[in-house]
């Protein structure tokens, strides 16, 4: 079995190569996009990829960023707008919910009074209701990674260096919940699309600006990367030397 990796614009892709079946994972995370940064370059990276299916993994930013905050409905509007455009190009769309932050670690960085009554969870719950609401209308798979951390006791010091972000360990559970909602089985040539913001691009494991290539030895372990390790069942070197 063969890795290779090659850069695609502010993309890096893991191309799983098992005699004649090649199997690509693109991450294609942006750190710091709300759901409306990342529409806007949703449709170029569908092209640049022609992915069998799309993992959008947005909001975070649109519930615990005051810089990055969008209303409810506004957050949903996007993310409909990248499903519809998702299928529209073939590729079928998986959605991700948002986990709950550690608010104690949150809140030392961030102002308690943007959040109001309900904190950055009681947003977070907010949004990930409208998501499942979403879902279920169009029928769209849903990974709840919201309910995978809580089972884990949430984004706590084992799992998260900063009460958002996650560690090897998280990204693994994040990894293994995307790929227990794709097909067990998956073809050749097929294109896993991973588009989203840090938790997509790895903060936590990967320094901002670096490729997902600690060296030549080495993958930083994102999810993405741990879901190329996932779906070909070989081990992966990880680490940053």
């Amino acid at each position: 079995m063969l890795f290779r990796s090659l850069f695609l614009v502010a993309c890096f892709t893991v191309r799983i190569v098992a005699g004649a079946q090649e199997i690509q994972i693109v991450n294609a995370g942006i750190p710091g996009e709300n759901s409306a940064e990342v529409k806007a370059r949703f449709h170029n990276a569908l092209k640049a990829s022609h992915p069998s299916f799309v993992i959008i993994y947005v909001g975070m930013n649109d519930a615990v960023n005051e810089r990055k905050f969008l209303p409810i409905a506004a957050s949903i509007r996007n993310i409909d707008w990248m499903r519809n455009d998702a299928r529209a190009a073939g590729a079928v769309p998986v959605l991700v919910t948002v986990h709950h932050v550690d608010a104690s670690r949150v809140l030392l960085r961030h102002d308690p009074k943007v959040y109001g009554a309900v904190g950055p969870n009681g947003r977070i719950d907010e949004l990930d209701a409208a998501l499942e609401q979403l879902a279920t209308a169009h029928r769209i798979r849903l990974v709840d990674l919201r309910a995978v951390f809580d089972h884990a006791g949430g984004a706590t010091p084992a799992l998260s260096p900063d009460g958002v972000h996650f560690n090897e360990a998280g990204y693994r559970l994040l990894a293994d919940a995307v790929r227990a909602a794709l097909p067990s089985h998956l073809s050749a040539a097929t294109t896993v699309l991973c588009i989203g913001d840090s938790l997509t691009f790895g903060i936590g494991v990967r320094p901002v600006g670096a490729s997902e290539r600690a060296n030549e030895n080495y993958l930083y372990p994102t999810y993405p990367a741990q879901l190329a390790e996932g779906i070909s069942g070989a081990a992966l070197k990880f680490g940053v030397n």
